[in-house]
Formats: C-alpha cells, structure tokens, sequence
C-alpha cells in the first residue's frame, strides 16, 4: 500500500466517523426531518419502491427472493439452517396435515409461532396457517369447531 493509499483510507474513515458522531450528536432533529419529509411524500415514495421492487423481483429474482427470506427469517428469529432442519424433521410437510404442497404466494411452509412468546412451532401449509390464525389460535375454538363438523357428518350419515 503506498502513503497515498494509506492517507485515502485514512480520509475516508475519518469521514465515516465525523458521519456516526455527528448523527450520533443530532439524531432526534435528524430523525424529526426525515419523518416530515416522508409525510409529506408518502405517496411517492410508496410508489417508487413498489415500482422498483417489481422491477427487481422481474430482472433479478434471486435477489427479490434472497431479500424476503431475510427479512422471514429476521422477522421470526430463525435462520435458513434451522428452517431446513425443521422441514426434514417434518418429512418436507405440513405438521397439520401432513400435506407436502406448501401454498401461499411465496409456495413455501409457513413458520408457525407462539405469538405470546415467540416460540416456533412448526411450519405449516398457507391452509393450516390461515385456519390457525382465523381462529385466534385458540385451541377451545378448533375443538369447538371440530365437535360442529363432526356433528354435522353425523347428521348427514343420519339423513
């Protein structure tokens, strides 16, 4: 590395540290600036990163479909190495109905969890999913739910 070399890198960490100090200094009014700009731009700023998240998931899917399983795996805590270990613990299916057909828009097993605390589950098809969530994940509600469907069979078998 030459002393020019040396003296660029140099500038540009100090550059970098100026940059953290002083927004470190003056976060709020940043932060307060930035919120009113947004409010009023909601509209087009909405707009534009619609636009050009369809133009990246259509020119180049593997970095759409590399940004949404971070941001999956972020949002429930779990890492791609986990989420395989699960679905070969689940034999490639849902832990509901043992269905191997994911579903869904994203056609992958969703991870199921404890909203109170966190806790994974399982992964489930968009199917189970759903049906988990409609019903509050309230496990009297599903048996409730179940004794009316069986009883309704049985009224049928009668008929």
């Amino acid at each position: 590395m030459t002393a020019q070399e040396a003296t660029v890198g140099k500038k540009r960490r100090d550059r970098g540290d100026y940059g953290r100090l002083y927004y470190a200094a003056n976060k709020a009014a940043i932060n307060s600036k930035t919120r009113r700009y947004y409010e009023g731009h909601s509209e087009h700023i909405k707009k534009h990163n619609r636009e050009y998240r369809a133009l990246v998931a259509k020119t180049r899917p593997e970095v759409a479909l590399a940004r949404s399983r971070r941001r999956w795996f972020a949002k429930y805590g779990i890492t791609e190495a986990r989420y395989l270990a699960l679905l070969s613990e689940q034999d490639q299916r849902c832990k509901i109905c043992r269905g191997d057909v994911p579903g869904g828009p994203w056609n992958r097993f969703v991870v199921d969890h404890d909203h109170q605390t966190g806790a994974i589950r399982g992964l489930l098809c968009a199917h189970c999913n759903l049906g988990l969530g409609l019903f509050g994940d309230d496990p009297r509600r599903l048996e409730q739910a179940a004794e009316y469907l069986r009883a309704s069979v049985d009224l049928r078998a009668t008929a």
